[in-house]
Protein backbone atom coordinates (compact mmCIF):
# COMPACT_ATOMS: atom_id res chain seq x y z
CA UNK A 1 0.00 0.00 0.00
CA UNK A 2 1.34 3.43 -0.94
CA UNK A 3 1.66 6.01 1.86
CA UNK A 4 -0.86 8.83 1.82
CA UNK A 5 0.32 12.07 0.12
CA UNK A 6 1.66 14.78 2.44
CA UNK A 7 -0.74 17.53 3.36
CA UNK A 8 -0.45 20.66 1.17
CA UNK A 9 1.88 23.34 2.48
CA UNK A 10 0.13 26.62 3.06
CA UNK A 11 1.79 29.85 4.07
CA UNK A 12 0.73 30.98 7.49
CA UNK A 13 -0.37 34.58 7.98
CA UNK A 14 2.62 35.09 10.26
CA UNK A 15 5.11 33.96 7.59
CA UNK A 16 3.42 36.13 4.95
CA UNK A 17 3.63 39.21 7.16
CA UNK A 18 7.25 38.46 8.02
CA UNK A 19 8.17 38.11 4.35
CA UNK A 20 6.40 41.35 3.47
CA UNK A 21 8.19 43.15 6.32
CA UNK A 22 11.59 41.87 5.17
CA UNK A 23 10.91 42.96 1.58
CA UNK A 24 9.76 46.40 2.70
CA UNK A 25 12.74 46.85 5.01
CA UNK A 26 15.14 45.74 2.28
CA UNK A 27 13.62 48.21 -0.18
CA UNK A 28 13.88 51.02 2.39
CA UNK A 29 17.51 50.20 3.15
CA UNK A 30 18.42 50.02 -0.55
CA UNK A 31 16.84 53.42 -1.19
CA UNK A 32 18.70 54.94 1.75
CA UNK A 33 21.95 53.38 0.55
CA UNK A 34 21.41 54.71 -2.98
CA UNK A 35 20.80 58.19 -1.55
CA UNK A 36 23.87 57.93 0.65
CA UNK A 37 26.08 56.99 -2.31
CA UNK A 38 24.72 59.38 -4.93
CA UNK A 39 22.86 62.40 -3.50
CA UNK A 40 24.31 65.89 -3.11
CA UNK A 41 22.92 66.06 0.44
CA UNK A 42 22.78 63.96 3.57
CA UNK A 43 20.03 61.33 3.58
CA UNK A 44 17.38 63.19 5.65
CA UNK A 45 17.90 66.43 3.69
CA UNK A 46 17.80 64.66 0.33
CA UNK A 47 14.55 62.96 1.33
CA UNK A 48 12.79 66.15 2.43
CA UNK A 49 9.92 66.97 0.04
CA UNK A 50 10.03 70.24 -1.92
CA UNK A 51 8.36 73.24 -0.32
CA UNK A 52 5.94 73.74 -3.18
CA UNK A 53 4.14 77.02 -3.77
CA UNK A 54 2.59 77.32 -0.31
CA UNK A 55 5.16 75.72 2.02
CA UNK A 56 6.02 79.06 3.63
CA UNK A 57 2.74 80.86 2.99
CA UNK A 58 2.27 81.94 6.60
CA UNK A 59 5.86 82.91 7.39
CA UNK A 60 8.15 85.93 7.26
CA UNK A 61 11.75 84.93 6.58
CA UNK A 62 14.69 87.25 7.23
CA UNK A 63 17.79 86.50 5.14
CA UNK A 64 21.17 88.12 5.80
CA UNK A 65 23.82 88.23 3.10
CA UNK A 66 20.88 88.51 0.69
CA UNK A 67 22.54 90.64 -1.99
CA UNK A 68 24.17 87.71 -3.83
CA UNK A 69 25.00 84.02 -3.80
CA UNK A 70 23.14 81.68 -1.47
CA UNK A 71 21.31 84.55 0.22
CA UNK A 72 19.87 85.98 -2.99
CA UNK A 73 18.86 82.51 -4.20
CA UNK A 74 17.23 81.74 -0.84
CA UNK A 75 15.19 84.94 -0.96
CA UNK A 76 13.83 83.90 -4.35
CA UNK A 77 13.06 80.40 -3.08
CA UNK A 78 11.20 81.79 -0.04
CA UNK A 79 8.94 83.94 -2.23
CA UNK A 80 8.41 81.02 -4.64
CA UNK A 81 7.21 78.98 -1.64
CA UNK A 82 4.64 81.64 -0.73
CA UNK A 83 6.62 83.37 2.01
CA UNK A 84 7.55 86.99 2.59
CA UNK A 85 11.19 87.92 2.92
CA UNK A 86 13.27 90.65 4.55
CA UNK A 87 16.55 91.21 2.72
CA UNK A 88 19.64 92.37 4.61
CA UNK A 89 23.18 93.12 3.45
CA UNK A 90 25.54 96.10 3.30
CA UNK A 91 25.06 96.78 -0.42
CA UNK A 92 21.76 98.61 -0.54
CA UNK A 93 21.66 99.04 -4.31
CA UNK A 94 21.83 95.28 -4.87
CA UNK A 95 19.13 94.67 -2.27
CA UNK A 96 16.85 97.24 -3.89
CA UNK A 97 17.30 95.57 -7.27
CA UNK A 98 16.50 92.18 -5.70
CA UNK A 99 13.40 93.59 -4.00
CA UNK A 100 12.22 95.04 -7.31
CA UNK A 101 12.44 91.57 -8.85
CA UNK A 102 10.64 89.91 -5.93
CA UNK A 103 7.83 92.46 -5.70
CA UNK A 104 5.68 93.22 -2.67
CA UNK A 105 6.66 90.02 -0.89
CA UNK A 106 10.06 91.51 0.00
CA UNK A 107 11.42 94.45 1.98
CA UNK A 108 14.94 95.77 2.50
CA UNK A 109 16.92 96.45 5.68
CA UNK A 110 20.45 97.64 4.89
CA UNK A 111 22.86 96.69 7.67
CA UNK A 112 26.30 95.32 8.47
CA UNK A 113 25.72 92.12 10.46
CA UNK A 114 29.19 92.42 12.02
CA UNK A 115 28.17 95.68 13.73
CA UNK A 116 27.12 94.22 17.08
CA UNK A 117 26.20 97.61 18.55
CA UNK A 118 23.65 98.07 15.77
CA UNK A 119 22.04 94.64 16.29
CA UNK A 120 19.03 95.88 18.35
CA UNK A 121 18.15 98.52 15.75
CA UNK A 122 18.69 96.07 12.89
CA UNK A 123 16.37 93.50 14.47
CA UNK A 124 13.76 96.17 15.20
CA UNK A 125 13.82 97.28 11.56
CA UNK A 126 13.50 93.70 10.30
CA UNK A 127 10.55 93.01 12.61
CA UNK A 128 8.86 96.26 11.60
CA UNK A 129 9.06 95.37 7.90
CA UNK A 130 6.14 92.93 8.07
CA UNK A 131 5.17 93.11 11.75
CA UNK A 132 7.14 90.05 12.80
CA UNK A 133 9.90 87.66 11.75
CA UNK A 134 9.28 83.91 11.87
CA UNK A 135 12.62 82.69 10.52
CA UNK A 136 16.09 84.21 10.62
CA UNK A 137 18.55 82.73 8.12
CA UNK A 138 22.02 83.83 9.22
CA UNK A 139 23.72 83.54 5.85
CA UNK A 140 26.20 86.44 5.63
CA UNK A 141 29.77 85.20 5.44
CA UNK A 142 33.35 86.03 4.52
CA UNK A 143 36.19 83.54 4.05
CA UNK A 144 40.00 83.61 3.98
CA UNK A 145 42.76 82.44 1.68
CA UNK A 146 45.75 82.93 3.96
CA UNK A 147 47.81 80.97 6.48
CA UNK A 148 46.91 81.34 10.12
CA UNK A 149 50.33 82.83 10.88
CA UNK A 150 50.09 85.51 8.18
CA UNK A 151 46.46 86.64 8.47
CA UNK A 152 46.31 89.92 10.36
CA UNK A 153 44.31 90.72 13.48
CA UNK A 154 41.96 93.08 11.65
CA UNK A 155 41.11 90.41 9.07
CA UNK A 156 40.50 87.86 11.81
CA UNK A 157 38.18 90.31 13.59
CA UNK A 158 36.22 90.75 10.35
CA UNK A 159 35.91 87.01 9.78
CA UNK A 160 34.78 86.37 13.34
CA UNK A 161 32.37 89.33 13.28
CA UNK A 162 30.62 88.39 10.05
CA UNK A 163 30.56 84.62 10.62
CA UNK A 164 30.05 84.33 14.38
CA UNK A 165 29.56 87.27 16.74
CA UNK A 166 27.31 89.19 14.32
CA UNK A 167 24.90 86.31 13.68
CA UNK A 168 24.61 85.45 17.36
CA UNK A 169 23.96 89.09 18.24
CA UNK A 170 21.03 89.20 15.80
CA UNK A 171 19.80 85.82 17.05
CA UNK A 172 19.91 86.88 20.70
CA UNK A 173 17.90 90.02 19.99
CA UNK A 174 15.34 88.07 17.96
CA UNK A 175 14.96 85.41 20.66
CA UNK A 176 13.98 88.22 23.04
CA UNK A 177 11.43 89.51 20.50
CA UNK A 178 9.90 86.06 20.14
CA UNK A 179 9.64 85.65 23.90
CA UNK A 180 7.84 89.00 24.14
CA UNK A 181 5.46 88.02 21.32
CA UNK A 182 4.51 84.83 23.14
CA UNK A 183 3.68 86.91 26.21
CA UNK A 184 1.47 89.20 24.12
CA UNK A 185 3.96 92.04 24.37
CA UNK A 186 5.02 92.31 20.73
CA UNK A 187 5.79 95.71 19.21
CA UNK A 188 2.29 96.16 17.75
CA UNK A 189 0.04 99.25 17.67
CA UNK A 190 -2.78 97.84 19.79
CA UNK A 191 -3.59 95.15 22.39
CA UNK A 192 -5.78 93.39 19.83
CA UNK A 193 -2.90 93.21 17.36
CA UNK A 194 -0.60 91.96 20.11
CA UNK A 195 -3.12 89.21 20.88
CA UNK A 196 -3.24 88.18 17.22
CA UNK A 197 0.55 88.11 17.09
CA UNK A 198 0.72 86.02 20.27
CA UNK A 199 -1.68 83.50 18.72
CA UNK A 200 0.46 83.43 15.57
CA UNK A 201 3.57 82.79 17.63
CA UNK A 202 1.88 79.88 19.39
CA UNK A 203 1.01 78.21 16.06
CA UNK A 204 4.10 79.13 14.01
CA UNK A 205 7.28 77.95 15.68
CA UNK A 206 10.11 80.47 15.22
CA UNK A 207 13.26 79.22 13.55
CA UNK A 208 16.93 80.15 13.59
CA UNK A 209 18.85 78.78 10.60
CA UNK A 210 22.63 79.15 10.56
CA UNK A 211 24.50 78.81 7.27
CA UNK A 212 27.83 77.45 8.42
CA UNK A 213 30.10 75.40 6.15
CA UNK A 214 31.62 71.95 5.76
CA UNK A 215 34.76 73.85 6.82
CA UNK A 216 33.34 73.75 10.35
CA UNK A 217 34.22 70.04 10.30
CA UNK A 218 36.69 69.63 7.42
CA UNK A 219 39.50 71.92 8.56
CA UNK A 220 41.55 72.88 5.51
CA UNK A 221 44.63 75.09 4.91
CA UNK A 222 44.38 78.85 4.38
CA UNK A 223 41.03 79.04 6.19
CA UNK A 224 41.97 78.85 9.86
CA UNK A 225 39.90 81.84 11.01
CA UNK A 226 37.00 80.86 8.76
CA UNK A 227 36.98 77.24 9.98
CA UNK A 228 37.14 78.41 13.58
CA UNK A 229 34.30 80.91 13.24
CA UNK A 230 32.03 78.48 11.40
CA UNK A 231 32.71 75.73 13.94
CA UNK A 232 31.91 78.14 16.77
CA UNK A 233 28.65 79.07 15.04
CA UNK A 234 27.57 75.42 14.86
CA UNK A 235 28.46 74.85 18.51
CA UNK A 236 26.56 77.96 19.65
CA UNK A 237 23.50 76.92 17.65
CA UNK A 238 23.56 73.39 19.06
CA UNK A 239 23.57 74.71 22.62
CA UNK A 240 20.75 77.20 21.92
CA UNK A 241 18.68 74.31 20.55
CA UNK A 242 18.90 72.70 23.98
CA UNK A 243 18.18 75.93 25.82
CA UNK A 244 15.25 77.16 23.70
CA UNK A 245 12.80 74.29 23.14
CA UNK A 246 10.18 76.64 21.67
CA UNK A 247 12.59 77.63 18.88
CA UNK A 248 13.65 75.41 16.00
CA UNK A 249 17.39 75.61 15.30
CA UNK A 250 18.89 74.30 12.04
CA UNK A 251 22.53 74.27 10.97
CA UNK A 252 23.38 74.23 7.26
CA UNK A 253 26.82 73.01 6.16
CA UNK A 254 27.29 73.69 2.44
CA UNK A 255 30.38 72.53 0.60
CA UNK A 256 31.69 74.35 -2.47
CA UNK A 257 29.02 76.59 -3.98
CA UNK A 258 29.37 78.79 -7.05
CA UNK A 259 29.40 82.15 -5.26
CA UNK A 260 31.78 85.11 -4.88
CA UNK A 261 33.12 83.80 -1.57
CA UNK A 262 36.60 83.35 -3.04
CA UNK A 263 36.66 86.81 -4.61
CA UNK A 264 35.99 88.53 -1.27
CA UNK A 265 38.12 86.13 0.81
CA UNK A 266 40.66 87.94 2.98
CA UNK A 267 44.43 87.60 2.72
CA UNK A 268 47.38 89.25 4.46
CA UNK A 269 47.41 92.01 1.84
CA UNK A 270 43.75 92.44 0.87
CA UNK A 271 41.38 90.05 -0.86
CA UNK A 272 41.95 86.86 -2.84
CA UNK A 273 40.06 88.25 -5.84
CA UNK A 274 39.31 85.03 -7.71
CA UNK A 275 36.84 82.15 -7.73
CA UNK A 276 39.11 79.16 -7.19
CA UNK A 277 38.60 75.90 -9.05
CA UNK A 278 36.64 74.15 -6.30
CA UNK A 279 34.12 76.97 -5.93
CA UNK A 280 33.81 77.21 -9.71
CA UNK A 281 32.87 73.52 -9.82
CA UNK A 282 30.54 73.74 -6.81
CA UNK A 283 26.79 73.42 -6.48
CA UNK A 284 24.62 76.23 -7.87
CA UNK A 285 23.26 78.52 -5.14
CA UNK A 286 19.73 77.71 -6.29
CA UNK A 287 20.17 74.05 -5.29
CA UNK A 288 21.34 74.98 -1.81
CA UNK A 289 18.48 77.45 -1.44
CA UNK A 290 15.88 74.93 -2.60
CA UNK A 291 16.94 72.37 0.00
CA UNK A 292 17.14 74.97 2.78
CA UNK A 293 13.61 76.19 2.06
CA UNK A 294 12.34 72.60 1.79
CA UNK A 295 13.71 71.87 5.27
CA UNK A 296 12.12 75.05 6.63
CA UNK A 297 8.74 74.10 5.19
CA UNK A 298 8.91 70.53 6.50
CA UNK A 299 9.06 71.21 10.21
CA UNK A 300 7.59 67.78 10.97
CA UNK A 301 10.60 66.17 9.30
CA UNK A 302 12.75 67.23 12.23
CA UNK A 303 15.93 67.94 10.23
CA UNK A 304 18.39 69.81 12.47
CA UNK A 305 21.52 69.72 10.32
CA UNK A 306 21.76 70.03 6.54
CA UNK A 307 24.77 68.81 4.56
CA UNK A 308 25.04 69.92 0.93
CA UNK A 309 27.84 69.44 -1.59
CA UNK A 310 29.23 67.13 -4.21
CA UNK A 311 29.18 63.54 -2.97
CA UNK A 312 32.80 63.02 -3.96
CA UNK A 313 34.86 64.21 -2.22
CA UNK A 314 33.08 66.73 0.05
CA UNK A 315 30.21 64.76 1.53
CA UNK A 316 32.22 61.55 1.59
CA UNK A 317 34.93 63.30 3.60
CA UNK A 318 32.31 64.87 5.86
CA UNK A 319 30.98 61.41 6.73
CA UNK A 320 34.52 60.23 7.43
CA UNK A 321 35.33 63.25 9.59
CA UNK A 322 32.08 62.88 11.55
CA UNK A 323 31.97 59.13 12.08
CA UNK A 324 35.64 58.08 11.77
CA UNK A 325 37.61 60.98 13.19
CA UNK A 326 40.98 59.20 13.50
CA UNK A 327 40.80 58.19 9.83
CA UNK A 328 39.96 61.78 8.88
CA UNK A 329 43.15 62.98 10.58
CA UNK A 330 45.25 60.78 8.32
CA UNK A 331 43.27 61.75 5.20
CA UNK A 332 43.47 65.46 6.01
CA UNK A 333 47.24 65.38 6.29
CA UNK A 334 47.47 63.75 2.87
CA UNK A 335 45.10 66.21 1.21
CA UNK A 336 46.25 69.43 2.90
CA UNK A 337 49.33 70.05 0.76
CA UNK A 338 47.50 69.53 -2.51
CA UNK A 339 44.62 71.74 -1.46
CA UNK A 340 46.92 74.57 -0.39
CA UNK A 341 48.87 74.37 -3.66
CA UNK A 342 45.64 74.56 -5.67
CA UNK A 343 44.53 77.73 -3.92
CA UNK A 344 47.93 79.36 -4.27
CA UNK A 345 48.12 78.43 -7.97
CA UNK A 346 44.63 79.76 -8.67
CA UNK A 347 45.42 83.04 -6.92
CA UNK A 348 48.76 83.42 -8.73
CA UNK A 349 47.16 82.68 -12.11
CA UNK A 350 44.52 85.34 -11.55
CA UNK A 351 47.09 87.96 -10.55
CA UNK A 352 49.26 87.19 -13.58
CA UNK A 353 46.37 87.83 -15.99
CA UNK A 354 45.02 90.95 -14.28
Amino acid sequence: MEPPPPPPVTASPTNTLLTAAIVAASYWLLRRLATLLTADADVPTAGTPPAGRTGLSNRVVWVTGASSGIGAATAEAVVAAGGRVVLTARRGELLTAAADRLGGSSKVVVADVADIAAAPATVAAAVAAFGTVDVLINNAGVSTRETGAALGAAAIDTVVGVNFTGPIALSRELLAVWAAERRGEGSTPSPAAASVLAAHRRTVRPTLMFVSSVAAVLHVPLRSAYCGAKAALVAWANVVRLEEPTTRVVNVLPGSVRTGLGITALTATGTYGVTDRRLAAGLPPSRVAERMVAVLADEAGGVEEVWLGHKWPELALLYVATYARPLWGAVARRLAGRYQRELQEDGAAARSTS
